[in-house]
């Protein structure tokens, strides 16, 4: 595929607007991922999401959820499912994080059914960052249309800071360089995560599709660290790139139990520990997260998991001075 360099980027007005709206957060968890549906036109092989039995909930209860969270800190909402164009009313949730609560909003989605005109529509609401989830260029997996590109830059176009994502497994490892320098070669991020096995709410438990070089995934790591280095636009931290290998090897990182870097929310309204378990708490039945039913809950999930190494989590447990210059370096970048 022949490559192109963008030369338009992210206005900087709207880069500081997002740094302002960080810098407001309080004493509580700066990030909330949102599993706002469970429903999707996909059917990925590494996720059983749409496979769980919960019910989402209403639009006037997620603003409820988020009004909670925004008093608990959070300021860096995900907005993620299943696949949340699914849902007829997803600018207005986008709306309420962004307007309402002069929150940071981050939509993940498939762009199965993403186009220029709901490109529009997201930007209008407030949407700030959207991620295509990827898994190669040469159709490997479900989604792997190099159309996205032309989505993704005319959001960049509309001063929406765009990236991919791509669950790095045994049947893609191999394209993953190539799709990375593709990707960065538009003036796009690209982000990563390496395949799960953990077997709940999120992750099946067969480790077929896990790498089974570990070699080849500690080479892979270290050419998009190289690539970070010399583009800025490589989003997985210095420090969950550089990690010891056995932890994904082995499965042995969990993340603290006894307090919360991190919050999940199930599409029925509850606090997850993470993607993985399904809680019983419900956001607006507690007024803190020192409330003993959610640190009981919590703490239950983490003594009774066997460990993952799920990036996304790692990363926000893990935050140095270098990963934040980092950040801030990818974010000048776009």
């Amino acid at each position: 595929m022949t490559t192109r360099s963008a030369k338009s980027r992210i206005p900087l007005k709207n880069k500081i607007d997002v740094a302002l709206r960080v810098a407001r957060s309080g004493t509580g968890p700066l990030f909330a991922s949102l599993f706002v549906t469970r429903k999707c036109n996909c059917n990925c092989s590494y996720c059983r999401s749409i496979r769980q039995p919960f019910t989402d909930i209403s639009l006037d209860e997620w603003e409820k959820v988020i009004d909670r969270l925004f008093g608990w800190g959070v300021r860096i909402f995900s907005l993620t499912g299943g696949e949340p164009l699914s849902r007829p009313d997803i600018a207005d949730i986008v709306s309420c994080i962004t307007k309402r609560r002069r929150g940071v909003c981050w939509m993940i989605s498939n762009f199965k059914s993403m186009d220029r005109r709901m490109v529009d529509v997201l930007h209008s609401a407030g949407l700030q960052f959207i991620t295509c989830s990827l898994d190669s260029l040469e159709e490997n997996g479900d989604k792997s249309s190099g159309r996205v590109f032309d989505i993704l830059q005319y959001a960049r176009s509309r001063g929406i800071v765009a990236s991919t994502l791509t669950v790095v497994t045994e049947d893609n490892i191999r394209d993953v360089p190539a799709l990375a320098r593709e990707v960065v070669s538009r003036g796009i991020a690209f982000d990563m995560g390496l395949y799960q096995h953990v077997g709940g709410a999120f992750s099946p438990s067969d480790t077929e599709q896990k790498p089974r070089s570990m070699a080849q995934v500690k080479q892979l790591r270290k050419f998009l660290r190289n690539l970070k280095i010399t583009t800025g636009l490589v989003s997985p931290s210095m420090s969950y790139l550089g990690e010891d290998i056995v932890l994904y090897d082995k499965m042995g990182w969990k993340c603290p139990a006894d307090s919360d870097r991190f919050l999940v929310v199930n599409n029925d309204g509850t606090l997850m520990p993470c993607q993985e378990y399904a809680g019983s708490v419900r956001v607006l039945d507690i007024d803190s997260l020192s409330d003993v039913r959610w640190r009981e809950s919590k703490r239950t999930a983490v003594q009774s998991c066997k460990g993952c190494f799920y990036g996304c989590y790692y990363q926000k447990c893990h935050i140095t001075p270098l990963d934040a210059l980092f950040d801030a370096y990818t974010l000048l970048r776009t």
